[in-house]
């Protein structure tokens, strides 16, 4: 994988290694960063493993340790083995419920009836969903209108392996502030 910094040509190439005959990590990582789009010269190399610690390879001897990962909580083989982090997510916080556009996922009944471990409603909920959207997409197509997204445009991008990528067209974050989301498809009740 490699992340190009748009303005200054600037990347990183990013390789997860696989476990091997040696080595029984399979969570292995390492960072090649280049500076400017056509040099060959790597700058800066970070390795570690993307479950644990990465490290800045300052000479073949001496690393300095630039991220650790948090301790996982004490109960967290119960919810997949997610960190506090992942598994706050999609928490509906009070205070910011309002910010929210109806399509945010947070407001899927079907996560939220999972998360509470109603997992036979969660399914029929989700099955109902899909339902619901495969009907609109059926509408669509009998209509002949294509679905526009609201927030992204699909463009050229000399970048991206097949030449076009998704980029961000602005809005949201103004839409968000003045708690002024455009009404779109109820897209979480069936």
């Amino acid at each position: 994988m490699v992340i190009v910094n748009r303005t200054t040509g600037d990347r990183c190439a990013v390789a997860f290694k696989e476990a091997g005959m040696f080595s029984a990590s399979n969570d292995a990582v390492e960072c090649r960063l280049f500076r400017g789009r056509d040099s060959r010269t790597v700058e800066r190399v970070l390795r570690g493993s993307w479950s644990g610690q990465l490290s800045y390879e300052q000479s073949p001897t001496r690393a300095e340790p630039i991220w650790t990962a948090v301790a996982l909580p004490p109960d967290a083989a119960s919810f997949y083995n997610f960190g506090y982090f992942t598994m706050r997510l999609n928490e509906l916080v009070p205070a910011t419920q309002d910010d929210l556009p109806s399509t945010d996922t947070r407001f899927r009944p079907d996560q939220r009836a999972y998360e509470e471990g109603r997992i036979d409603d969660a399914e029929r909920l989700k099955t109902e969903l899909e339902e619901a959207q495969r009907a609109r997409k059926r509408d669509r197509d009998a209509a002949g209108t294509e679905w526009a997204p609201l927030w992204f445009v699909e463009a050229d991008d000399p970048d991206s392996p097949d030449g076009r990528a998704w980029s961000y067209k602005g809005g949201y974050w103004d839409a968000r502030a003045h708690h002024a989301f455009p009404q779109t498809v109820d897209l979480w009740h069936s």
